[in-house]
């Protein structure tokens, strides 16, 4: 390598460019930094798409209960992103849990926590809690058709086998042991 070989620098010199090359520079890296902060900006979702993502067929998770209504208790709702928690305790007695989560696929999981003991059906269970949160308000009907549902293919339905009940919808129960309580989880999917 030769020493004389000339560098973008050593140029601006000999051209006195010196003071016009560091602004030129410097305009370009803040434009850089604007285009970058334009583009995360971009990212996000905007209040005019109620929170939802240009390439999400589903927006945010929004609470389906409120420590409001009658017969829920101790209510609590956390969403982050496209993902969330909201547990509380119905009528006083069912600690329950829901997940909510997707963004072309929305999946509500509802798990309620029984005694280790308890002999109850898991489908049964699924049930009794879907139809318990209709009687709770008329606001929460859409339960029943989902009660219906399960009903329906009860006699096809293997605890922990996903099922589909349709093209665009699956449901899987669970059970699982855990310590002095058995979870009891129904998960209702929809494209």
């Amino acid at each position: 390598m030769r020493k004389d070989k000339l560098n973008l620098r050593t140029l601006a010199k000999r051209m006195n460019l010196k003071s016009s090359f560091p602004k030129r520079i410097k305009i370009k890296k803040s434009g850089f930094w604007i285009l970058c902060l334009c583009t995360l900006l971009s990212c996000g979702t905007d209040k005019e798409n109620n929170g939802k993502n240009k390439d999400c067929k589903y927006g945010k998770p929004e609470a389906i209960f409120s420590s409001e209504v009658k017969g829920i208790s101790q209510h609590q709702f956390e969403r982050n992103g496209y993902n969330s928690q909201e547990s509380f305790i119905l009528n006083d007695t069912l600690a329950v849990e829901i997940y909510q989560s997707g963004c072309n696929e929305l999946i509500q999981e509802f798990r309620q926590y029984r005694p280790s003991n308890s002999r109850s059906n898991a489908v049964v269970s699924c049930v009794e809690l879907l139809r318990s949160f209709v009687e709770l308000s008329p606001d929460y009907m859409s339960f029943t058709d989902w009660a219906n549902v399960i009903e329906q293919v009860a006699p096809d339905i293997q605890i922990n086998v996903p099922i589909e009940v349709s093209e665009q919808h699956r449901i899987l129960i669970s059970s699982i042991p855990s310590g002095q309580q058995r979870i009891i989880s129904l998960s209702l999917v929809g494209k």
